[in-house]
């Protein structure tokens, strides 16, 4: 994959495949999450890895979350 890739990860749960991403390298991560405490979950996650500034989280059923994302990925 691109340094520059900006990644999707659906179904987030603790949000380990996009903090992976990032890792290597990734410009941005949105994860997608349905369940309301497992979001809250990830936004500590996120917060405490420091990468919180290039995520962004749509809380949301798949597809109908989808309708809310811009841009390629």
């Amino acid at each position: 994959y691109s340094e520059q890739a900006r990644v999707l990860d659906l179904f987030a749960g603790t949000g380990q495949v996009g903090l992976r991403f990032l890792d290597q390298g990734a410009l941005a991560v949105t994860f997608v999450e349905a369940e309301g405490r497992v979001v809250d979950e990830l936004r500590r996650r996120l917060k405490q890895s420091g990468q919180s500034g290039s995520c962004r989280i749509l809380q949301g059923r798949l597809p109908r979350a989808l309708e809310r994302l811009q841009g390629p990925y």
